[in-house]
């Protein structure tokens, strides 16, 4: 058999599109590739065959998408050693014991992987200003502020924002104290004071009446709270290394509800675009978090949210699937649940939550064209037995009909 790669990639596209002509509705999987070649005295695992065509922008989920050559896994983990270090440049912050849980611990940022846009948002803080970290779910555009927090060990404070909030719910209430009711701090106001971290995650999805409170956060860097001082008032200035940022999602079909902010807020503030993840981050996230997981199957489960992604957005399905569900398919793998239970359960059964069946068949589809455990092979041993038992279920029937006659 002569060596994989003297099989040019013209061939192997010629024979998919051969394929795809004969069976115009199905999804072509790797062993048909691979026993099509075989006729022609060429030979390629399936494995390989799967990789080839991710390279050649042909994945074989049938979606086409532009990507460079997949790099070698262990050059990836090298080059990803070397990006991950922690920054030395921590703030000397005496934080107050009561703030002190909310500094995130390694635990929290297990298994994150810092790109260039990570080192973006830390100029942007250490700039003053005022970032919107903004893309589709699962690029990572709220953790990184997180992130952020936990290389400067700062306090970090995430406030998902909805419709009709207001700023000043935040703020604090007031108590019984001796007797007389005084005004008690919520933890925003706590927050403030100090260096820390304040996220304001889903920022447009609050309805742009309610938002002017913002301004005076972000231009005067203060908050009035009318309860404060007795009631009397009280002025509340941001501490210079109290950093204040936002995340949200683009407005379209799959973020129904969300606003677009007015000049007066969006003016004050910079942005930052999170890139979707490439396969070789995703192998080096897999890697770090989950050591315990073989690499062949680790591959299969990169490639596998990598087309299914690409799935998605080639067929026009509003919904995107996040590396957050990624890790959860593989968690309930790890933890001794089926792999096709746990691909439904974790990502593929999403699709049922919107009310689409027919993609939801699709996306299994594309599972088996990646997964090898999917698509057990039948040994001949199996098929003689069930032979066996159909043609002994006949006899039985046509002795049992002709029973009792003379």
């Amino acid at each position: 058999m002569p060596p994989t790669k003297s099989i040019e990639d013209t061939k192997m596209v010629e024979v998919l599109e051969t394929l795809r002509l004969a069976n115009p509705r199905a999804i072509i999987r790797a062993w048909q590739i691979k026993d099509a070649l075989a006729k022609e005295g060429l030979y390629a695992d399936e494995s390989t065959i799967r990789g080839r065509f991710i390279a050649i922008g042909k994945p074989l989920g049938g979606v086409p998408v532009q990507m460079a050559t997949p790099k070698p896994l262990q050059e990836v983990v090298q080059q990803a050693a070397e990006i991950i270090v922690a920054h030395e440049a921590v703030m000397n912050v005496d934080v107050p014991d009561e703030l002190k849980a909310y500094i995130p611990t390694k635990r929290d940022v297990a298994g994150y992987l810092e790109r260039d846009v990570d080192v973006r948002l830390a100029l942007h803080y250490a700039s003053d200003k005022h970032p919107i970290t903004q893309g589709p779910q699962g690029t990572g555009k709220t953790f990184s502020h997180l992130f952020y927090a936990y290389q400067k060990q700062l306090p970090f404070m995430l406030i998902s924002c909805y419709p009709d909030m207001v700023m000043h719910k935040f703020f604090g209430d007031k108590t019984l104290k001796e007797g007389s009711i005084v005004f008690r701090e919520g933890t925003l106001v706590k927050m403030i004071q100090v260096p820390s971290v304040i996220l304001w995650d889903e920022i447009n999805a609050i309805e742009n009446a309610k938002s002017y409170d913002f301004h005076a956060l972000l231009q005067n860097r203060e908050l009035y709270v009318k309860d404060g001082n007795d009631g009397q008032g009280k002025v509340y200035k941001l501490h210079k290394d109290c950093k204040m940022g936002f995340a949200q999602n683009p407005r379209s079909a799959k973020y129904i509800g969300g606003t677009t902010k007015p000049s007066s807020f969006l003016g004050r503030c910079s942005y930052i675009t999170f890139p979707d993840f490439s396969r070789d981050e995703i192998v080096v996230i897999l890697k770090k978090k989950y050591p315990a997981l073989k690499e062949d199957k680790m591959l299969e489960f990169a490639d596998f949210f990598f087309e299914a992604s690409q799935y998605l957005k080639t067929n026009g399905i509003a919904v995107d699937i996040s590396i957050r569900q990624l890790q959860t398919s593989i968690e309930f793998f790890l933890a001794g649940m089926s792999l096709k239970d746990a691909l439904e359960d974790g990502m593929i059964s999403v699709l049922d939550a919107i009310s689409n069946p027919s993609a939801r068949d699709g996306m299994l589809n594309v599972a088996r064209t990646i997964f090898r455990d999917l698509n057990p092979v039948e040994s001949e041993d199996t098929k003689v037995d069930e032979l066996k038992a159909k043609l002994a279920g006949q006899i039985s029937t046509k002795n049992m009909a002709g029973a009792g006659k003379p």
